[in-house]
């Protein structure tokens, strides 16, 4: 993935607003027309959510999506949002759900959630020359972090006895803001989901070290408004255990993660 799908997402994202902050970009085949529609907002997240070379949403969980809402009946049409409004367009029912590699854990009871289908691995990354090798490293340094996501919560509360404290927390509305602050020398390291600061440096040959030591570990699901009363959480966990069950779930992952094994361990309360 270049940098034109990244450019792509970013002019689509320039010309919509509110859901109008986000855009629908993949066109219903003509024979779906009549199948009822599942709205799914996300913002960009690669290799979970991006755009491809045709301007349209693909990663793993665009194709986990489609192959879902196929056996539930549905048609998927994705809308990118701007994710600091996630809850408000989901209690709005502008979108009926968020699906893009979002964490679970500390929203247990925040959201109505899928089963979890899925574990990701939080990291930190740095420069390949940095001094920093630790997460007790870290101290007195400036840290990146995306807004409303489980780094930000982290590093804001400063409670995991293994961080110290940090000269400073910078918060940034995207992915993209987020990596190029590290590459361009802004800060001294970089916070989110391990999958995601891989995928970048292998789009853009980017050259930083992830630390060994994860941040966090969590299972992801697909989130509803808490109060959605359709049947339709249990519909798309009924679909995502039998993706499970046939492999599909694991074919679709393997085309994008390398360590697939590791990332289906669902049912390990450890990821939680």
């Amino acid at each position: 993935m270049g940098g034109y799908r990244w450019l792509k997402f970013l002019l689509c994202l320039l010309v919509v607003t509110a859901l109008t902050t986000g855009c629908n970009v993949l066109q219903p085949k003509e024979q779906d027309d009549k199948l009822p529609v599942l709205t799914i907002g996300s913002d960009i997240y690669p290799p979970f959510v991006y755009m491809n070379e045709k301007g349209e949403p693909d990663g793993v969980d665009v194709e986990l999506a489609k192959d879902a809402c196929r056996l539930m009946g549905y048609r998927p049409e994705f809308v990118v949002i701007d994710w600091k409004q996630k809850d408000e367009l989901l209690a709005g029912r502008r979108v009926d759900c968020l699906w893009g590699c979002f964490s679970m854990k500390g929203r247990e009871n925040k959201y109505k959630w899928t089963k979890p289908y899925m574990i990701s691995s939080h990291a930190v990354a740095v420069a390949k020359e940095s001094n920093i090798y630790h997460l007790a490293d870290l101290k007195d340094k400036v840290v990146a972090v995306q807004v409303t996501t489980q780094p930000e919560k982290i590093f804001l509360q400063n409670k995991d006895k293994r961080i110290p404290p940090v000269r400073q927390v910078v918060t940034v509305d995207g992915g993209d803001i987020l990596y190029s602050m590290l590459v361009n020398g802004r800060v001294d390291a970089i916070a989110g989901h391990r999958e995601a600061i891989e995928q970048y440096a292998k789009d853009y040959g980017k050259d930083y070290r992830i630390l060994e030591e994860p941040l966090l570990q969590s299972h992801i699901g697909v989130a509803f408004y808490k109060d959605d009363q359709r049947e339709l959480v249990n519909k798309l966990s009924d679909a995502l255990e039998d993706m499970e069950s046939d492999g599909t779930l694991a074919k679709i992952a393997s085309k994008y993660l390398s360590d697939v094994d590791y990332y289906l361990m669902a049912g390990d309360s450890s990821g939680n």
